[in-house]
C-alpha cells in the first residue's frame, strides 16, 4: 500500500461559512506550491498531502490544533447584541487551544495521489468565556465575539481510516503588530492581515499514532 505522508502544509487563519450567521472571509495570508490559505477569525490550516488513494474505501482526514499561550486580540459585544462591539480590539494574556478537522473527499484528490483540504478550528463558546473571564472585554457583562492568538504554535496531521496520525508538521507563527489589529463592524470580521510562520519539523510515521489528539 502506498504510504500517505504530508507534502506541503500550508498555516493561515480563516473561517468558512459553516452554520448560522457566524462571520466568514476567505483571505490570502500565504501562497506555497500554488496554494492560498486563508486568514479571519478562526484558525484554517491548508493542508496538501500525497500518496492519497481511494478516499471512500481508505478515508483519510486532516486536522490541526493551534496553541497560543501569549497575548490574544479579541473582539468584544455587549451582551445585548454581539454585533455591536466595543471600541478596539483587546489584547489579554491567555493559553487557549483550539482544534478542527476535514475529511477528504473524492473532490479534494487529483488523479495523482496529490490532495488538498481545509482544518478549519474555530474558537469554541467555553473558549470565549474563558477568554472574557480572563479579562479581554471592557468587563463581565461583554462577550468575546472572536479571538486570534497573536502567536502560536501549530500541529497539522494527517489521520487513517482509524484516526490515527500517519504524518504530521508543526508551525510557529506570528500575527505582526497584533495590537493594531481592526475590525470590522460592518462586516463582523477582523482585517486582513497575513501571519509570518516558519515550519519547525515534519514527521511521517511507519506506525501510526493512535490516539491522534491530546
Amino acid at each position: 500500500m502506498v504510504k500517505k505522508t504530508l507534502f506541503i502544509v500550508l498555516l493561515g487563519i480563516g473561517m468558512t461559512a459553516l452554520v448560522g450567521n457566524e462571520a466568514s472571509a476567505r483571505i490570502c495570508v500565504a501562497k506555497v506550491g500554488g496554494y492560498c490559505v486563508v486568514w479571519s477569525g478562526s484558525i484554517e490550516c491548508g493542508i496538501s498531502a500525497t500518496g492519497v488513494g481511494n478516499v471512500l474505501q481508505d478515508p483519510v482526514t486532516l486536522a490541526c490544533t493551534a496553541t497560543g499561550t501569549d497575548q490574544w486580540a479579541v473582539a468584544c459585544g455587549n451582551s445585548g447584541s454581539n454585533t455591536w462591539t466595543s471600541p478596539g480590539i483587546n489584547l489579554v494574556t491567555f493559553s487557549g487551544i483550539v482544534s478542527g478537522e476535514y475529511q477528504l473527499t473524492i473532490y479534494d484528490v487529483d488523479r495523482n495521489g496529490r490532495a488538498y483540504g481545509y482544518a478549519v478550528a474555530k474558537p469554541s463558546d467555553s473558549l470565549l468565556t474563558a477568554i472574557v473571564d480572563a479579562g479581554a472585554c471592557p468587563n463581565l457583562n461583554w462577550t468575546a465575539i472572536d479571538a486570534v492568538p497573536c502567536t502560536m504554535q501549530v500541529r497539522d496531521m494527517q489521520l487513517d481510516a482509524a484516526d490515527c496520525i500517519t504524518s504530521d508538521a508543526y508551525y510557529n507563527c506570528t500575527l505582526p503588530s497584533c495590537g493594531t489589529l481592526n475590525w470590522d463592524t460592518n462586516t463582523q470580521m477582523f482585517e486582513r492581515r497575513q501571519y509570518e510562520c516558519t515550519q519547525t519539523g515534519t514527521n511521517t510515521y511507519k506506525i501510526p499514532i493512535c490516539p491522534p489528539l491530546p
